[in-house]
């Protein structure tokens, strides 16, 4: 066995390792805080979500405005939001137990804003005049943002569904990112497939799809579930964030990534210098993505799925099964 060979068969044991430190010493943290009585930061910075359905281009976007000299950028910090609140952990990467994905106000608690406050705030980098978080599934919580950090911004990207359900279903089916000690870990839908079930379930309760959530039987259809999802729960929050509430899609971003950041940056209120501008712009690049040649989906799905995919422009068109 090669060196190459040897790190990549270590990569399950250090992430298992990195998981495990990052949840552990982020809750005696706050723990020693309490002891301490400095639980409350002494500033608050404002803060702003990047959402939209996971592959939709999140990741990309966050990372730009990672280097930003103004911003502290928070990637996916399952670790803090397990220590916020248990049920957010619907991959059951800290848990194995109920979780939660469509989260509403009734959801919040005290604690939690004071936890939340702690975690995120005491984050904040020199200089930091915004704070931003990326995790694709908090598009899912508005509500439950909504009571954490009521004046919140929020950018959500949408992305064609062809492209999303086919990244969705390469990473599912692939499932090349291994945790040890987690051998049911799937890379998308968490230990024992546990935020699939949650979204399912979930989902046919407030009345998404109910009657056709048993006809999905693989990761590309049920990728297109998650997509349709995310969007109905944007749709029941757009008139209530209002102004607090940009949106954009993949297809715009990567087209004209200088003036789409601009739009952002006033959005958020803050500068875009042009030492950072010019060299994140460099760094937008067009993903290329094997789409199928069809989609067959159920018809209520199918026909919301061609009326998203023709509201934002999008070309390609789902079939009825």
């Amino acid at each position: 066995m090669n060196l190459k060979e040897n790190l990549s068969s270590l990569k399950p044991f250090l992430r298992s390792i990195k998981y495990n430190w990052l949840n552990k010493s982020t809750e005696i943290n706050y723990q020693l805080a309490e002891i301490l009585n400095k639980v409350e930061p002494q500033k608050i910075y404002p803060l702003a979500y990047i959402v939209g359905c996971g592959r939709s281009g999140t990741t990309i976007l966050g990372n730009l405005f990672s280097e930003h000299p103004h911003i502290t950028y928070l990637f996916e910090p399952y670790h803090l939001w397990s220590n916020i609140d248990i049920q957010t952990d619907v991959l059951n990467l800290f848990h194995l137990g109920s979780s939660k994905l469509l989260m509403d106000l009734s959801d919040s608690s005290h604690e939690a804003k004071q936890r939340f406050n702690y975690f995120f705030q005491t984050k904040a980098q020199k200089n930091t005049k915004l704070i931003i978080e990326k995790t694709p599934l908090n598009a899912l919580r508005i509500g439950y943002l909504e009571t954490l950090s009521p004046n919140a911004k929020y950018i959500h990207i949408i992305r064609d569904g062809f492209e999303v359900s086919s990244s969705i279903d390469k990473l599912a089916t692939n499932n090349d990112y291994k945790i040890a000690g987690k051998p049911d870990l799937n890379q998308w839908w968490g230990v024992n497939y546990s935020k699939w079930d949650i979204l399912a379930n979930e989902g046919k309760k407030v009345g998404y799809y109910s009657d056709e959530i048993i006809y999905l039987k693989d990761n590309l259809s049920k990728g297109v579930y998650e997509w349709l999802v995310t969007l109905k729960e944007m749709d029941k929050w757009r008139n209530i964030l209002n102004n607090n509430l940009l949106e954009i899609t993949y297809t715009q971003f990567t087209n004209q990534p200088e003036n789409t950041l601009k739009e952002i940056c006033t959005f958020l209120e803050l500068e875009y210098p042009l030492s950072w501008l010019n060299k994140v712009v460099k760094e937008v690049r067009k993903s290329s993505i094997k789409k199928p040649k069809e989609l067959f989906l159920p018809k209520k799905m199918c026909d919301d799925f061609n009326y998203y995919q023709k509201k934002y422009g999008f070309q390609n068109i789902g079939k009825y099964q």
